[in-house]
């Protein structure tokens, strides 16, 4: 059992298990999702240097949900932060 003691602004130990447990559901979210595109766009990049044009039509979405899915994440972990 994971013991959080009572964190210094006055947050109940509780709360502090929960922003524990979203951060770890967010990472695993992150890189489930994030792995298979980052291989997607790594082999896509590959065929691209090689010489198939015909792969940009995979790598630019690839792309865009890349960046959607790593701004997600940083709003996930700057609503954790307690300074902001």
């Amino acid at each position: 059992m994971l013991w959080l003691p009572a964190a210094r602004d006055g947050r109940t130990a509780g709360r502090t298990k929960r922003e524990t447990m979203r951060l770890v559901i967010v990472l695993v979210l992150f890189f489930a999702i994030g792995t298979p595109v980052v291989a997607i766009l790594w082999n896509a990049v590959n065929e691209v240097a090689a010489g198939d044009l015909g792969r940009l039509a995979v790598a630019l979405p690839m792309l865009v949900l890349l960046a959607a899915v790593l701004v997600l994440f940083g709003r996930q972990i700057r609503e954790l932060d307690p300074r902001s």
